[in-house]
């Protein structure tokens, strides 16, 4: 198999290193010996190292063991800096060095080089490879060199299985198309953040910006429009208390309209924070999506009008709250919206409509939760239209169609994820699928909840 050029350069230095190290090693010890008239020593020695005991071969010892030792400190500061040793300690550079080998090699065996000439014969010539890892080794970037010769093929080339306890979590063209970027994660590092008490919990989301919500520890998003789809025990209920929970917790006032059609927990957390915009029954559950269109409307005029003072802007930009509408289980109210006369289900149908296309600029913003989704339940506009998707559990393929479209199959890895794991996308953040891992939270929730409310 042909050679990596840069590796057998290396070994030549090291080798061309080594060498006159070793030798000048060894004649300083036999002068040594010398000195100290250890004879028995001497005697085991060959006769031709023996005789080795004259001032000139003493000072090329000397010149051969300091000269070689400066090019080893040379080396291995070079070593340092390459791998981060002097930044980030010895666990860092080791797995750097070992990664970015793996990175190397991997274009080797699959022909990313260029042929070229070396010591009279055919070597290969790989494309410059750099490897950036987070302090915490959680996070990597790996930036190889583009080249129109593979421009197009490295994107198809599945990394992912080259790097070891690193996996690819997106690839993409640099601004400028001269590097191929390949964002890394840390399979070590992918498990659920176990929380065990309400304090560890404030102190998860204590930093996070009063208008973003954390997924978990690596994926924070800005509020919008939301749908989770979750096979019954995938973990969408826990992801529901966890971004309601952190809601709670900020300083800024976020006004929640909740709907449960089940009467299930929802409701019970519902009726513990915000009573009188909770809704337990589908009758209730219209007459509340009404509710809420009718304050999107009133919040379009009131941003109408502070445009006036600050073009290509939102909500946010002016200090505005957010409204939230949560329904959950929606693939029942669907269902029963689908019984009432046409006038009044087109009623329905539209208002949902107008909240998901026009709520993001005035913050308004809808978030649906559903155990199965299909064609009849989400629709391709309701689909395209919410920013933040997230698919959690062990899902069937057919979910991340109808959940994301049908162009994200490709980027589907087939893995069984646990519950509270999975996928999700964000429009303008993410650009495939994305792992996330919601954290396990393992303290009284409810009390939780209670204990914000008694605190005012």
């Amino acid at each position: 198999m042909i050679k990596d050029k840069a590796n057998l350069v290396k070994n030549d230095i090291i080798l061309g290193v080594a060498l006159p190290f070793l030798a000048g090693a060894i004649l300083l010890f036999i002068k040594l010996l010398h000195m100290l008239e250890a004879h028995e020593l001497l005697s085991s020695i060959p006769f031709h190292a023996q005789v080795i005991n004259t001032p000139s071969s003493s000072f090329v010892g000397i010149v051969l063991f300091t000269t070689s030792s400066a090019m080893i400190i040379c080396i291995f500061r070079k070593w340092v800096k390459a791998h981060g040793l002097d930044k980030n300690g010895l666990k860092y550079a080791l797995l750097h060095e070992r990664t970015l080998k793996k990175a190397r090699k991997a274009l080797l065996e699959s022909g990313y080089y260029f042929k070229s000439i070396y010591r009279s014969k055919e070597v290969a010539l790989l494309p410059t490879v750099i490897l950036e890892l987070s302090p915490n080794l959680k996070k990597g970037l790996l930036k190889i060199e583009n080249h129109p010769k593979y421009n197009n093929s490295y994107e198809a080339y599945n990394m992912s299985s080259s790097l070891g306890e690193f996996v690819v979590e997106m690839s993409y063209l640099s601004a400028d198309e001269n590097w191929y970027l390949y964002e890394l994660s840390n399979s070590k590092f992918e498990e659920q953040e176990l929380i065990k008490s309400f304090e560890d919990y404030k102190r998860l989301v204590e930093n996070v910006h009063d208008y973003e919500l954390l997924i978990d520890s690596s994926n924070i998003v800005r509020c919008t429009h939301l749908l989770c789809v979750s096979p019954t025990g995938g973990g969408k209920t826990y992801l529901l208390y966890h971004l309601l929970l952190q809601i709670q917790i900020k300083s800024l006032n976020y006004h929640m309209y909740l709907c449960d059609p089940k009467g299930s927990s929802l409701l019970v957390v519902g009726e513990i924070t915000t009573p009188s915009t909770t809704a337990g029954t589908v009758e209730e559950i219209i007459k509340l999506i009404d509710v809420f269109h009718q304050k999107m409307q009133e919040r379009k005029v009131i941003t109408k009008e502070l445009l006036k003072s600050k073009l290509d802007s939102d909500y946010s930009d002016f200090g505005e709250e957010p409204h939230i509408l949560v329904i959950d289980e929606y693939s029942s109210l669907i269902e029963y919206i689908g019984t009432l006369e046409k006038k009044r289900r087109d009623v329905i149908s539209h208002q949902i409509g107008d909240i998901v296309r026009m709520g993001r600029q005035v913050g308004c913003f809808l978030w649906v939760f559903l155990q199965k989704s299909c064609a009849t339940t989400i629709s391709t506009a309701l689909r395209d239209s919410m920013i933040c998707t997230l698919v959690l559990g062990a899902a069937p393929r057919t979910t991340y169609q109808t959940a994301m479209g049908v162009d994200v199959l490709a980027d589907i890895p087939n893995r069984k994820y646990a519950p509270g794991t999975g996928l999700y996308t964000y429009q303008g953040k993410t650009i495939k699928p994305t792992r996330v891992f919601v954290p396990t939270m393992d303290f009284d929730i409810l009390q939780s909840f209670k204990a914000i409310i008694d605190d005012g």
